[in-house]
Parts: structure tokens; C-alpha cells; sequence
């Protein structure tokens, strides 16, 4: 713990304790099926609510907030250059060797910054579909990470063929297609007309994660770098597994899936997510790095 703490710094790593308590909160709370709702904000018509928050979900969302605080403190450490040992400074010009953490720091924080506005979505508001939609951009950004910006941009081609695939052939297949084909007007996101965007920005969503985490295993980063991008995109990739078998549970009756993967979901989730922030530290600095925070 000590050696971490030396490592890390001061400030990040009390946060990362920070993280480890809220997880351990929301995790009894889930297990305990504690869910203390806190209020709701009426939507426009004063009908349905359009945001509704629980003390369990803005404790989650309060980490990945954590998680974008760890990410953002990463890129200023990366940003201060090497440490010299001669000189007991920070030169004030990079060396090409810092580069590397340096893109992947900034490329991290744009990633938690799509991913903030996704997980807003998804706990606080029944705009489900749209918050698919906007970790699709998180993802994207994370392919830009780990297999250029080039790859990245034929794989945003890819996924959007996908997606063009998938609504169509949800939109003739579901009984959805016939609410649109009858009443445009009734296309919006929520609700059962919606499915065939929900079945492309889902289609997407896999084809985005799934290459990422490809990239993240082929790409060669320092040793801990390495563990850390590992990792958490496959930690990431679990959580996703127990949000498909959560909502196969609940939207198509297949009762046979136990109640847990709703747990299982933020037991992957927050861990992923810690690490993925804390993925492009130079750890190759050692102790020196904290002399950032002092």
C-alpha cells in the first residue's frame, strides 16, 4: 500500500480510495437491494419523469466523476515531462519518449467525458438508446487510442454501416417497423417505436468495444500500461455481458437468468473503469511522479 501510495502521489491515490468505498456502498446496497429513491424532475407535459435519481446511482455516477478527476490529474503528471534526477526538475520540453503517455492521457480524459454524458443517460433518464449511442463515441475515441486515428476512422465507417444494417433489418422484422411505417411523427427516442435505433446503436456498440479491447491486447505499452488497458477493457467487456443477459432477463422474459447480473454490472464496471484512468501513467518515473501533487 505504501509503494502505491509513493507511486501514484498523494491525491490520485486517495481517490482511487475514495472509489473503493463508494464501490463497497453500492455494492452492499445492490446486494441488499437498498435503492432509496432520492426524487424525480417531472418531464415538460408533467407526466413522466424525465430524470429520476436513486442514492445507489449517484453514488455510481459520483465514481466515474472520480474516475474523470484520476484521469485529468494523470494527463497533468504525464504533461510535467520526465523527472530529472541530475537536475531535481521537471523540464519545461518534452521528450519524445513522454509523448506516448501524453496522447494517451488526453485521449483517456475525452473518453470519460463521453462517458459522463452516457452514464447520465442511462441511470437518470429513460434515454436508454442514446446513451448507447454516445459510449459509441467513447469507444471510438478509445480505438483512436489504441490503433490510431486511421484505424480508427475505417472502423467509424465500419460501425456505421452496421448500424445502417441493423435498424433496417429491425425495422422490417420488429413490430416496431410498423408503428414508424405507419406514423412517422411517432419516431423519438423511448419507447417501443424506437427499437430499430436501439438494435444500431447496439450493433455498433459491440463492433466498437470489441475492436478496441483487440487493440488494447496488440498494442505494446510499458508493463503496467499494459496490464492496466488489458484489463479494464476486459473488465469492461464483462460488465456489458451482465447488461445484455440483465436486460434479456427483463425485456425478453428469459427468467432463467439469475437477478445477480444486475450487481454483476457495476462489479465489473467501476473496476474497469479505474483502471482504464489510470492506464496512461508513466510508471516508469517511480517515486518522482508525486513531486506533480506536492
Amino acid at each position: 500500500m505504501r509503494t502505491l501510495y509513493h507511486s501514484l502521489g498523494p491525491v490520485i491515490f486517495w481517490l482511487v480510495v475514495v472509489n473503493a468505498a463508494l464501490y463497497a456502498l453500492f455494492t452492499v446496497a445492490d446486494v441488499c437491494d437498498i435503492r432509496y429513491a432520492l426524487g424525480t424532475l417531472p418531464g415538460a407535459d408533467g407526466s413522466a419523469p424525465e430524470i429520476t435519481a436513486t442514492l445507489t446511482e449517484l453514488l455510481k455516477y459520483a465514481s466515474i466523476c472520480v474516475c474523470l478527476t484520476v484521469s485529468a490529474l494523470v494527463t497533468r503528471s504525464v504533461s510535467h515531462g520526465r523527472y530529472s534526477q541530475a537536475s531535481g526538475k521537471f523540464p519545461s520540453k518534452k521528450t519524445a519518449e513522454d509523448f506516448p503517455h501524453i496522447r494517451d492521457a488526453r485521449l483517456q480524459v475525452v473518453i470519460f467525458a463521453f462517458t459522463l454524458a452516457a452514464d447520465f443517460l442511462i441511470l437518470f433518464t429513460p434515454n436508454f438508446t442514446v446513451g448507447i449511442a454516445v459510449f459509441c463515441g467513447a469507444h471510438l475515441t478509445a480505438l483512436v487510442r489504441y490503433a490510431g486515428a486511421k484505424r480508427a476512422k475505417a472502423m467509424a465507417l465500419i460501425a456505421l454501416a452496421v448500424a445502417a444494417a441493423a435498424a433496417a433489418i429491425a425495422f422490417m422484422t420488429s413490430p416496431a417497423g410498423s408503428v414508424v411505417r405507419d406514423n412517422l411523427s411517432t419516431l423519438s427516442f423511448g419507447g417501443e417505436e424506437t427499437i430499430p435505433w436501439s438494435y444500431a446503436a447496439a450493433a455498433s456498440y459491440t463492433l466498437l468495444i470489441t475492436t478496441a479491447t483487440v487493440y488494447a491486447f496488440k498494442r505494446r505499452q510499458a508493463h503496467m500500461n499494459n496490464i492496466l488497458s488489458r484489463l479494464g477493457m476486459t473488465l469492461f467487456l464483462l460488465c456489458d455481458v451482465n447488461v445484455l443477459l440483465w436486460n434479456l432477463r427483463n425485456d425478453a422474459g428469459l427468467t432463467g437468468i439469475p437477478e445477480q447480473t444486475y450487481v454483476l454490472m457495476w462489479t465489473f464496471y467501476l473496476p474497469a473503469q479505474t483502471m482504464l484512468a489510470l492506464s496512461a501513467y508513466d510508471f516508469e518515473r517511480g517515486n518522482s511522479r508525486s513531486a506533480v501533487f506536492r
